[in-house]
């Protein structure tokens, strides 16, 4: 199984597909800021929080 970042680098140049100003580099720094389990500890309290605004708006409608 491959991370996101890992499948934007199987690709064929992938640098054609970054953004003006950024570079792999700068990628490659951002994708080993935290592990692999950090990251998903952080994904899924985003997923709560977006879950409970939901349904709290759904509450007061």
């Amino acid at each position: 199984m491959m991370t996101p970042y890992e499948k934007f680098l199987s690709l064929d140049q992938p640098e054609q597909y970054l953004k003006e100003g950024i570079t792999l580099e700068q990628l490659k720094t951002e994708a080993e800021a935290m592990s692999d389990n950090e990251a998903a500890e952080q994904l899924q309290r985003a997923r709560q929080t977006l879950f409970k605004s939901v349904h709290e708006r759904q509450a007061e409608a």
